[in-house]
């Protein structure tokens, strides 16, 4: 029986061969367990991050304003002022603002080569195009005719052609491919709600990957997500490791991860979301969540027939060979990056090859499906598409990117943050000024209660009513 509780890492630098089935399950575990508990990296609290939500759609918990209601205690045994502490809502419209001017910058992203041949490449493209162009000049000026083929004329001509329309074909099809996703994922739309997260938590997070098959972007809630980052990481992608935990409907779960799941496994998660027998939140206790992370954690429970899903994402180890040998042609040193499992030819050592082995780090991903004991696991594997630095091939990105605002030293600020105190006296403000108007009862006379007329069925409840509306 595995230990569902476990928080300590497995060790990451071992063989890919000893990384097996149980080895992913605990790093998996030991993610969603440790999460939580690290209490630092300068975030603000969920219960922070929810009141802003709530702010920004004029919602509030009353007892955060009870040294104004009720400051000495007294109000359940004499009764609540007059008045009502209203949500005059001054956040939303500063937030709106923001939303409408991030949304209306232009979509300037482009890719352009840095590394490799391309650079080369485009090199020797713009010293042809300077070349031709000074054939050109000189022979107008010594009365040739030149042909229109579209080559710059003049210096001027020039710098704008390199500046906006020399592409290696490859920038060429990464351009296309980064318009098509622009349209085909919503990105203008997905900023511009990860903005809005910015604004309210203080943090932007999205997921970048490959969701059934195609690539994916994704706005990740701050809510539902967290990360182990040292003081010297800022951006998330850089991360020791990452959790987010969602519930999901079984046809979201089938969209984000239906080339994983295995018929039987699909049977399982609709048993235990929509099956007989469920307790009151509408879920098998033991699958959806566990009592544990119920009592923990306030959104441990989802909508009816929706499941607990956990992704989490790591940094381990890899081995790798860092292979030189020469060239049986031109003699020149060729490098190879080989797998641990290479060994090195006879006829390469006696060729005077070398071989480095290195420890690096790889990027990995897991989720887990359900909870407790009946927890099914999938795509438990090192990342498809590596992200790594061509200078540095032990660097690696998580696929979570984003960026913690107004932390350095200190504890994360949004902009809610900034105003919410501005507003917290404004709504006072206001309850002040409704109570003064509600003990304003206008002219009145002294009055001997004796005098009532209870004869005539008055009370004096019904005398007051009449002081009030008359």
């Amino acid at each position: 029986m595995r230990n569902i509780y476990a928080t300590a890492m497995p060790p990451q630098k071992i063989s890919m061969s000893r990384k097996n089935d149980e080895w992913r399950r605990q790093c998996v575990e030991a993610i969603i367990n440790m999460s939580g508990q690290l209490g630092r990296n300068g975030r603000t609290s969920k219960q922070n991050k929810q009141i802003n939500y709530d702010l920004y759609n004029s919602k509030f918990d009353e007892s955060d304003f009870t040294y104004v209601l009720d400051p000495y205690g007294l109000a359940e045994k004499w009764g609540e002022a007059p008045a009502r502490l209203q949500a005059y809502n001054i956040i939303r419209s500063k937030i709106e603002l923001l939303k409408g001017e991030e949304i209306r910058r232009g979509f300037n992203f482009r890719a352009v080569g840095v590394h490799g041949n391309v650079v080369t490449e485009k090199q020797q493209k713009k010293r042809e195009l300077i070349l031709a162009m000074l054939q050109n000049m000189i022979a107008m000026q010594g009365g040739m005719e030149v042909a229109e083929d579209g080559t710059p004329q003049t210096p001027e001509q020039l710098q704008k052609y390199i500046n906006t329309t020399l592409m290696d074909p490859r920038e060429v099809t990464a351009n296309q491919l980064l318009d098509y996703f622009y349209h085909k994922e919503r990105l203008e739309l997905k900023f511009n709600m990860g903005w809005e997260h910015a604004l309210i938590a203080g943090e932007e997070i999205y997921y970048v990957g490959i969701v059934n098959g195609e690539p994916s972007v994704r706005v990740v809630n701050p809510l539902n997500f967290d990360y182990d980052a040292d003081d010297e990481t800022k951006f998330l992608e850089d991360a020791q490791w990452t959790k987010e935990e969602r519930f999901m409907s079984i046809g979201n779960v089938l969209d984000a991860y239906g080339d994983k799941l295995t018929d039987s496994q699909i049977d399982m998660i609709e048993r235990n979301s929509f099956a007989w027998g469920r307790n009151q939140y509408g879920m098998q206790p033991g699958f959806a969540y566990t009592p544990e992370s119920f009592m923990a954690n306030s959104r441990a429970v989802g909508p009816v027939g929706s499941v607990h899903v956990a992704h989490v994402t790591w940094k381990s180890m890899l081995k790798l060979g860092f292979l030189s040998y020469p060239d049986p042609k031109t003699g020149e040193m060729i490098d190879e990056v080989v797998s641990e499992d290479f060994k090195m030819p006879q006829h390469l050592a006696e060729a005077g090859a070398t071989l480095e082995w290195k420890w690096v780090n790889e990027a990995w991903e897991g989720t887990r499906i359900g909870n407790g004991e009946s927890a099914i696991f999938i795509g438990i594997q090192p990342l498809l598409n590596q992200q790594r630095s061509v200078n540095n091939p032990s660097e690696c990105k998580l696929p979570y990117t984003g960026y913690i605002y107004n932390n350095t030293n200190s504890q994360a600020t949004s902009m809610v943050d900034l105003i919410k105190p501005h507003q917290y006296t404004y709504m006072v403000t206001w309850y002040r000024l409704e109570n003064e108007l509600a003990k304003a009862k206008g002219k009145k006379f002294i009055f001997d209660i004796a005098m009532l007329p209870k004869s005539q069925g008055w009370t004096m409840e019904q005398w007051m009513y009449y002081i009030d509306v008359s």
